[in-house]
């Protein structure tokens, strides 16, 4: 599974809402990745998510990854699955 900043926030944030579903993922995937973009983007907390949204949607269809641990709709929106929808 790929992991994305807002997945990572839930993930790290004990207080987000889907914090628990983040972490059950998390824990159940066997295979894990990310990239220097998405952790540029988590450390910052950036608001503008174009160029690493974009460079994660290469790399899951380069990798043949179909899933990510992240709210971001646009995943859905290029044809991925979104694991935590709020």
């Amino acid at each position: 599974m790929l992991l994305d900043t807002s997945g990572l926030l839930c993930l790290h944030h004990r207080d987000e809402p889907l914090h628990d579903e983040a972490t059950s993922f998390f824990e159940a995937a066997w295979f894990k990745l990310t990239h220097s973009y998405v952790l540029a983007e988590f450390v910052a907390l950036a608001e503008t998510h174009s160029l690493c949204d974009a460079v994660s949607f290469l790399l899951m269809r380069e990798g043949a990854i179909t899933e990510a641990l992240t709210t971001d709709r646009h995943f859905e929106q290029e044809g991925f699955v979104r694991l935590l929808k709020p």
